[in-house]
């Protein structure tokens, strides 16, 4: 699935198998620990943050349309799912890679 990008087809992959839907859904969710599914998104979205690390002014579009075949809105849903954020940025980025300070973290408490 790493070597496609994704993009491997689950049927295909249960086909070669040899077990059902279901069996190879839970064998691959044991060993793997997520669904095919899953890791493929994980795998899409893990590359356009590589993408976009590389080529930051590159737009978002651009990079979505050369990993798959979602468009924006897919990716928006793909990123508030794995991400949590469910914005994008007023620069197309989402908001956690964009330039917005960090708030510092709360002090922590010794208690005694």
């Amino acid at each position: 699935m790493i070597a496609v990008r994704g993009r491997a087809r689950i049927g295909g992959l249960v086909a070669k198998s040899g077990l059902s839907t279901s069996q190879f859904q839970r064998r691959f969710a044991t060993e793997v620990g997520m669904t095919p599914k899953l890791l493929a998104q994980t795998i899409r979205f893990d590359r356009a943050l590589i993408a976009r690390r590389d080529e930051p002014n590159r737009p978002w579009t651009d990079i979505i349309h050369e990993l798959g075949d979602f468009d924006q809105a897919h990716f928006i849903r793909e990123c508030r799912a794995l991400a949590g954020y469910d914005r994008i940025g007023g620069n197309g980025a989402p908001f956690p890679f964009d330039k917005r300070p960090v708030p510092p973290a709360a002090p922590q408490l010794a208690y005694r």
